[in-house]
Formats: C-alpha cells, sequence, structure tokens
C-alpha cells in the first residue's frame, strides 16, 4: 500500500516549483502501532484496521536516500 500510496502522490508532485518524485523505501522505525479495539496488540501482528505512525523524511536527491536507508548520516528534513 505504500508503494502505491508513494506512486500517486508523485503525480504532479512539484517542490520549489521544480517537479519531485516520492519513493517508499520501506520504514526505518514504527513510532506506535494500534491495532482494532478488539485484537490484542501484543499477540497478533498488525491486520486490516491496525494504524501505523511513522515519519517521512525529505532528502535532496537519490545517493542521500540511499545513504538514509543504508543508516548513514545524512541531510534531511523531517515532515511532520
Amino acid at each position: 500500500m505504500a508503494i502505491e500510496e508513494a506512486e500517486i502522490s508523485s503525480d504532479g508532485l512539484v517542490l520549489n516549483d521544480k517537479p519531485a518524485y516520492m519513493f517508499f523505501e520501506g520504514i526505518k522505525k514504527l513510532i506506535t502501532i494500534s491495532n482494532p479495539t478488539d485484537i490484542n496488540m501484543d499477540s497478533l501482528p498488525p491486520v486490516s484496521g491496525t494504524e501505523l505512525t511513522y515519519s517521512e523524511y525529505l532528502v535532496k536527491n537519490k545517493n542521500q536516500m540511499k545513504n538514509l536507508v543504508q543508516g548513514k548520516a545524512v541531510k534531511l528534513k523531517y515532515i511532520d
């Protein structure tokens, strides 16, 4: 789902008056996991209806994205 959302969000995306692209490279850190109320969060993995909270970052180029994914130091902008 995240891959498809990134592709859809990239359609017509502009940043600082320049065409931009959104990529999904994985989830680095989950902040919270909220399962539906009738599911025990500790005994089951996320299911349909589970809400995941995560952070999004903006990097300047694909090389910086690669470095971020590999856990290397990179200058980025936190998107809140």
